[in-house]
C-alpha cells in the first residue's frame, strides 16, 4: 500500500451501514409510537405481545450501537452485528404462523446480505488496522 494513502471503507458499504442505522432509528420511533397509540401497528397481522416489542426496542438499539461501532472501526460491532443477523434468522421462523417458502426465502436472503456486509465490514476494517500497525 503506499504511504500516503489512507484504508477507507467505501461508499457502497457506508452508504449500507448509514441507511441501516437510519433503518433502525425510524423502527425504534414507529413502535413506540404505535404502541402509545399516536399511529397504526405497523406490524398488522402479527401478534406483537408486549415482550415481543421489548425485543424488538432492545434489538434496535443493540443494532444501532453495532451499526456505530462499525462505523468507527472497531471489529466487536461487526460481531455483535453477526450475532443480532444470526438471531433475526432465527426470530423470523418464530415469528411467522405458517413457515412456507416465501419465509425461508427472506429469512435465508435477509442472513446472506447481513453476513456480506458484516464480511466486508470486517475485512476493512483489519485491513486498517494492519495499515496502522505499519505506522
Amino acid at each position: 500500500m503506499d504511504e500516503n494513502q489512507e484504508v477507507k471503507r467505501g461508499c457502497f458499504l457506508t452508504g449500507i451501514l448509514v441507511l441501516e442505522l437510519i433503518a433502525g432509528i425510524c423502527s425504534i420511533v414507529s413502535l413506540i409510537l404505535s404502541k402509545a397509540g399516536f399511529i397504526s401497528n405497523p406490524l398488522a397481522g402479527i401478534d406483537y405481545s408486549t415482550g415481543m416489542f421489548t425485543y424488538t426496542i432492545i434489538a434496535s438499539i443493540i443494532s444501532i450501537i453495532s451499526i456505530v461501532l462499525i462505523l468507527k472501526w472497531k471489529k466487536v460491532g461487526v460481531y455483535i452485528y453477526v450475532a443480532l443477523s444470526l438471531i433475526g434468522f432465527v426470530e423470523s421462523f418464530l415469528i411467522a404462523k405458517n413457515i412456507e417458502v416465501i419465509v425461508i426465502v427472506s429469512a435465508v436472503v435477509s442472513v446472506l446480505i447481513s453476513l456480506t456486509i458484516a464480511y466486508f465490514s470486517y475485512k476493512v476494517i483489519v485491513k486498517k488496522e494492519n495499515y496502522e500497525l505499519e505506522e
